[in-house]
């Protein structure tokens, strides 16, 4: 993966952004996301939602099944040119329940002036398909 990146401290960026949606403040969490971002989770549970908007409806929606959750980034890495991997740690526990399910999803980020532009979740089986995309996409960023 390239050592340069175009958005400085982009960890930082990522962690901020995970931390915050832990937190349950979808007004920051959102903060680091464009108007018009894309989180595409066709690999995951079939959907593609865009725009802060529909984001935030989508995340309240996902959040009002759960008594706690949170999500934990155990591996940022900054691939270069906008472009970050992370693999994240979903811990939940549903409304009414004693027990916590986990779930850990590799996710690719592209960004542009520090914002999200793009994310792409894949399932935790597609590990290294979702490390590849993102050293693809940040060489792809590089040349073009």
């Amino acid at each position: 993966m390239s050592d340069e990146s175009t958005t400085p401290d982009l960890v930082g960026l990522m962690r901020r952004g995970f931390e915050a949606i832990s937190t349950g403040d979808l007004d920051e969490a959102l903060r680091f996301l464009t108007h018009d971002a894309v989180v595409d989770m066709t690999r995951t549970i079939g959907v593609v939602v865009q725009g802060r908007d529909a984001l935030r409806a989508f995340q309240k929606d996902w959040l009002a099944g759960y008594d706690e959750v949170a999500y934990t980034a155990e591996e940022i890495v900054d691939a270069g040119n906008g472009v970050a991997f992370v693999r994240v740690l979903q811990t939940a526990r549903p409304k009414g329940t004693a027990g916590y399910l986990t779930q850990r999803e590799p996710n690719v980020l592209i960004t542009e002036d520090g914002r999200v532009v793009r994310m792409i979740i894949y399932p935790e089986s597609e590990l290294d398909e979702a490390r590849a995309a993102a050293e693809r996409l940040a060489e792809e960023r590089a040349d073009g």
